[in-house]
């Protein structure tokens, strides 16, 4: 996997620090600064305050200005007035990691004048998720080179780096699912996928491959048939979490395989072929979710 953003948390304090991202929202007199936002605007002598002014910034969710003064560059960003945790915050996210590429900025400070971790840890969720990319296989020029951004989250919530600890164990098994479907069909076949599956007892699975023999045995013989039209052997992987009490029912979560789709191949167009190895999606989703599950 690769993430591109690098997350710090620390504590709000009265003067701000550069480059810096605050919020503000809209109202029906234009867009309201956050306290953040206030103190970075007294700093820049009021030019925050003109620039929204003269940008007829609306503050909508998302909505990005990037102003520069002498002592330092701003990016005010919209979000909602009463932002709680969960998905409206890890939007949020998405677009701070968003404006830091838009404004040329390598590193900066997100202020949020909140006291509530499990938004705060949202909010950088976001952003890290919307760091990834994928980029194995880019061998030359700046497609090759992964440019690292840092961002410190500044709030005044004092776990919102115990709750982030969470949010970056469910981010892992995010970039494991992403990493899984980019790859191209000819690095992940089943056996391949199996044993990138067995890689995960390191994280506290339990992980059981079937081959073609084990699965001719317990009567898989559908599966099997559809393994038929490849030169490659079928595998079936079982994954286990034991974190439930003793006696609790299992939950069991099933995802299709299928590293390559070749059904209907001499009907299908040549165009999006290549799409095909998406029909292992749902497996990944299962692998990504385990991987999710084991470390937190």
């Amino acid at each position: 996997m690769t993430a591109t953003l690098t997350l710090d948390f620390t504590s709000l304090s009265e003067a701000p620090s550069f480059p810096m991202i605050a919020l503000a929202h809209a109202s029906d007199d234009g867009a309201v600064m956050s306290a953040s936002a206030a103190l970075a605007d007294n700093a820049l002598d009021g030019a925050l305050d003109r620039a929204l002014k003269e940008a007829e910034f609306k503050a909508k969710p998302g909505q990005t200005l990037v102003v520069r003064g002498g002592a330092g560059t701003v990016i005010v960003i919209g979000a909602w007035e009463a932002l709680e945790a969960g998905k409206a915050a890890e939007d949020l996210g998405g677009h701070v990691f968003s404006a830091l590429g838009k404004a040329g900025v390598k590193s900066a400070t997100l202020c949020l004048d909140d006291d509530h971790g499990a938004l705060v840890a949202d909010v950088a969720h976001g952003a890290h998720l919307a760091s990834y990319v994928f980029r194995h296989y880019f061998t030359k020029g700046d497609k090759a080179e992964v440019k690292m951004s840092s961002l410190t989250v500044a709030s005044n919530a004092a776990d919102a780096a115990d709750h982030y600890a969470k949010q970056a164990e469910l981010a892992a098994g995010v970039f494991l699912a992403r990493d899984l479907v980019f790859e191209p069909a000819n690095k992940l076949y089943p056996e391949s996928y199996a044993e990138r599956c067995q890689s995960l007892t390191e994280a506290g699975l339990k992980v059981t491959v079937l081959d073609e023999d084990a699965m001719r045995k317990e009567g898989m013989d559908l599966l099997l048939s559809v393994g038929q039209g490849s030169r490659r052997a079928s595998r079936m992987v079982v994954m286990e979490w034991n974190g439930g009490a003793k006696g609790d029912a299992p939950v069991a979560l099933v995802g299709k395989g299928v590293t390559f789709d070749t059904g209907g191949i001499s009907i299908k167009p040549a165009g999006g072929m290549e799409d095909m190895k998406w029909d292992m999606g749902g497996s990944a989703a299962v692998v990504g979710a385990m991987r999710s599950l084991a470390g937190r």
